[in-house]
Formats: structure tokens, C-alpha cells, sequence
């Protein structure tokens, strides 16, 4: 039976359309749309594993049809699909379909998009990513992909019971609306389709102490933010006995979380961390339980397949490349996209929801370092800081690999660090590392941010033959 099913707050209602209609509510057009997809995802969580997948595969049948018949670039990849009557879609025959990567969006962009995107699923605008694998690109969505990106973030805010009066605050890297917003020092409405309290922003490249001042002066309920800017907050706010003392939850996104963030936060905040998974390409793909820590596949919007090495779906507790489709994306259809991420899949979920879990997000596929034998592996690395941090004043900490052979272990320390603590720090890097792999220690100053304001703690720059044939364990997520 489904448990603590959310609900809005009783005397909030939606935005109203019309002058003196305060109740019940009559929404504009867009909250309108807003409210009524809202009311069916509330509906569907609940639904059975099977009915999902079995409405997944109707909307599916729509999207291969459109995609076939109005870009070049599916036209021929989608022939694989030619004989399926309507309704008669599997998941096996869908998985036959080529997957989507980086380098085909890269070479062929133009020809993925659609050349008679549906005129009522509105304007697109063109997303550009940041590049962290290396390989950036440019996807188009549209007013109807913002529709499903608002109503799963409304879902988000009531699944973990957010007042939607409530002052939040954002610590990330900021343009468009945000930016000007913060330069104006005024705060955007956070709930959509809902009256608000305010958000306010702050860019991520403010120094530490300086964000932590302004969350203090601010006073927000809720902070959303990078991982990594919230590992950089719980230190200085605990070495300065400093804290916000107004926070009831933080909420991550953008980068890899370490799991032991959570327990940081509730131990030197005492407020509760959830995260989600997302992408710049496809959007929210999965929201942490509210029940559980681990994440529900939000298969309204997209399909999510993780794969092995052979690219066949990974079953419970095994790891695997996330290959994404959005669902409702027409004018530019990704279809089975590589996102480039791992993850594990869970078991189903005590909270009653049908919606797959994934138990955690390992990372990006640049974050796996290449050993001198070619293969890839996960390096530990929050075992590692841990060990490191017991063996000399290290603060922060990068790992980069270079070449195949060395990898920099970069540190940014509290006071100084003589040749015997070096020494311990680079003997606890090599034994993470594989036979034949050499450790650089770098001490700097501080860590310089991306423009896009993330940060990642394990780089690979090596490009070799493995960058095709990666194996990772699906039981473990060891390198194999």
C-alpha cells in the first residue's frame, strides 16, 4: 500500500488567471497545464512497475513515429523498428535502436532535429552543455519539455513537504534571469504554477566565507546548491562555529554526490540533504525518495536503461552506463542517449511508488582513471580524502590524471606540510591506484571553479583506445 502520500498545503492554491478569483483558484492557461499534469503524476507514481513501462512504450511508439518520419538522422537509424504494428512496441525491439552518443550529436546535430517539430508543443531554445566530458553540444527543447521539467520539480518540492511560502536560496553558477536577479538583489518565485516565497541567488564563485555571511543574512528555509559548494560551507561553517541557523533541508544537483555529505550535513547543520539527478540535454531524470535514500526514474518524462558492458539492462545491485530517451522531446528526439554517467540499480522501493529506483549515481565517465593496461577504475576517492585528512592538514583535494602512467593528486592545505607528511599522503594515493601509476603531490592555493560553477574531484584527460571499450564490473563497479 503506498506510504504518506504527498499533498500540497491546504490553503495554497495555484496561481490565479482571473482578477478577484481567489477561490477556488481559476490558473491561467500555463498553470492550468501545470496543475493538470501535476494531478495525473500524482496519480501515476503510484501505478504498478508494469503499467509504467506499458505507458512508456505508447508515448515511445508516437516519438520513434515522428522521429522517423521528420529527421534525417533517424530516418535510417529507426528502419531497425520497420514491421512493428501499432501498439506491438517491446522493449526488446526498442533496444535493437543504435545508441545515441556524444559524437553523433557532435557530427550530425543538425540532422538529428526534427525538420516539422508538432506546432503546439510551442518554441524551442537551444540548451548548450558545459562540456565536462569534453565533448560539448547544443540540444533544442521546447515549451512543452520546460512544461515536464516544472511539473517534476513541483513534484520534487512536495514529495519532501517544502512550504512554497518559504524564503529559498540557490548558491550555483548564475546567468539569464538568475544573474540579474542577484545583481538586483531580488528573489524569483521557486514553485511553479504556486504563489512562492522569494529565491534568492548567489554565484558560486563568491568565496566561501562570503556565501555563508550572505545565507546568514538572508535567512532561507532551503538551500539548493553543488555538492561540493556545500562540502566547502559545512567546513568553514564548523571551523568558524558559524551556521544558518534558519535552514530546514538542503537539496544538491549538477555533480556526483558523496554520500557521506548527507551525514556531514545533518551532523554539523542538523538539517537533511536530498539530491537529484539531472542533465543539461535531458532535463530532471530522477528525484530522491522521500522515504529512502536512493532515486525514483521519473518515467513520465523519460525512459532510463542501464546498461553493461554487452549494453544489457543491469538487474538489481549492479552498475552500469545510464542510456536515457526523453519522452516528449519532438523537435529534437533523443533516442537512447548516452548520458554518460553510471549508476545502480535498486529493488523496488518500501514507499509503494511504481517509479524504478536507482540505489546511486556513480558519476561521470571522466571521473574513472585509466590504469597502464588500458582498463578504467573508480578510485575510492572519498575513502581516500578521509585517509589523507588523517595524515596531514589537508583541506581539499583533486585527483587528475594526465597520462597513463601518473596521475596529480592536488591539495589544498590548512598550514604547511613537511616532506614526511608529503610522503604519507602520496603512499595513500598510490594504493588506490594500479600497479605502475606514479603520484604527483600539487599543493595549491585554492581550487579555481569552471565557469559552469561544478566541480568534479576525479579528472581523466587520458584519451586512449579504453575510452571505447570500458568494462566495469556490474556487480561491484570495480574495473575488471
Amino acid at each position: 500500500m503506498p506510504l504518506d502520500k504527498p499533498h500540497y498545503q491546504d490553503d495554497v492554491l495555484p496561481v490565479t488567471g482571473r482578477k478577484g478569483m481567489v477561490w477556488p483558484s481559476v490558473p491561467s492557461p500555463q498553470a492550468s497545464r501545470l496543475v493538470a499534469l501535476q494531478y495525473q503524476l500524482e496519480e501515476s507514481e503510484w501505478w504498478p512497475a508494469e503499467t509504467l513501462q506499458h505507458m512508456q512504450l505508447l508515448q515511445l511508439e508516437q516519438l520513434l513515429t515522428h522521429a522517423a518520419k521528420t529527421s534525417p538522422f533517424y530516418h535510417a537509424r529507426l528502419r531497425v523498428l520497420a514491421g512493428i504494428p501499432a501498439g506491438g512496441l517491446t522493449l526488446e525491439a526498442f533496444r535493437q535502436i543504435p545508441i545515441l552518443c556524444r559524437a553523433d550529436l557532435q557530427e550530425h546535430g543538425d540532422a538529428v532535429h526534427s525538420r516539422k517539430p508538432p506546432k503546439d508543443h510551442g518554441k524551442g531554445g537551444v540548451i548548450r552543455t558545459s562540456g565536462s566530458t569534453g565533448r560539448p553540444i547544443a540540444v533544442t527543447r521546447n515549451a512543452v519539455t520546460n512544461l515536464f521539467f516544472n511539473a517534476l520539480n513541483l513534484r520534487y518540492h512536495t514529495w519532501h513537504g517544502r512550504d512554497f511560502r518559504a524564503v529559498n536560496a540557490s548558491i550555483r553558477a548564475l546567468r539569464g534571469a538568475q544573474l540579474k536577479a542577484a545583481q538586483d538583489g531580488k528573489g524569483l518565485g521557486w514553485a511553479p504554477g504556486y504563489p512562492s516565497g522569494p529565491m534568492f541567488f548567489l554565484d558560486s564563485s563568491e568565496p566561501v566565507r562570503d556565501q555563508l555571511d550572505w545565507l546568514r543574512k538572508v535567512k532561507p528555509r532551503y538551500l539548493v546548491t553543488y555538492p561540493s559548494i556545500l562540502r566547502e560551507l559545512l567546513q568553514y561553517s564548523n571551523e568558524a562555529g558559524l551556521t544558518p541557523d534558519t535552514l530546514a533541508e538542503v537539496s544538491t544537483m549538477a555533480e556526483m554526490l558523496d554520500p557521506a555529505l548527507r551525514d556531514e550535513c545533518l551532523s554539523i547543520w542538523g538539517v537533511p540533504l536530498h539530491d537529484i539527478y539531472s542533465s543539461q540535454e535531458m532535463g530532471l531524470m530522477a528525484l530522491e525518495c522521500p522515504a529512502e535514500r536512493h532515486y525514483h526514474v521519473q518515467s513520465e518524462s523519460v525512459l532510463i536503461e542501464v546498461l553493461d558492458d554487452r549494453d544489457q539492462p543491469c538487474r538489481p545491485g549492479q552498475v552500469g552506463r545510464i542510456v536515457a530517451t526523453d519522452l516528449h522531446n519532438f523537435a529534437m528526439p533523443l533516442i537512447r542517449y548516452e548520458v554518460g554517467d553510471y549508476a545502480e540499480v535498486g529493488a523496488g522501493c518500501s514507499c509503494g511508488r511504481g517509479l524504478p529506483v536507482l540505489k546511486r549515481v556513480l558519476g561521470r565517465y571522466r571521473n574513472l582513471l585509466v590504469a597502464p593496461d588500458g582498463t578504467r577504475f573508480l578510485p575510492g576517492f572519498t575513502d581516500l580524502v578521509k585517509d589523507v585528512m588523517s595524515k596531514a592538514p589537508v583541506r581539499q583535494a583533486q585527483l587528475i590524471q594526465q597520462t597513463e602512467d601518473s596521475v596529480d593528486f592536488r591539495i589544498v592545505v590548512a598550514d604547511t606540510i613537511d616532506q614526511d607528511q608529503e610522503r604519507a599522503v602520496g603512499d595513500a594515493v598510490a594504493a588506490v591506484l594500479r600497479p605502475g601509476m606514479a603520484v604527483n603531490i600539487v599543493v595549491v592555493d585554492r581550487f579555481e571553479r569552471p565557469k559552469n560553477g561544478k566541480f568534479e574531484d576525479v579528472v581523466c584527460n587520458v584519451e586512449t583506445a579504453a575510452n571505447m571499450t570500458t568494462r566495469i564490473s556490474t556487480k561491484t563497479g570495480k574495473s575488471e
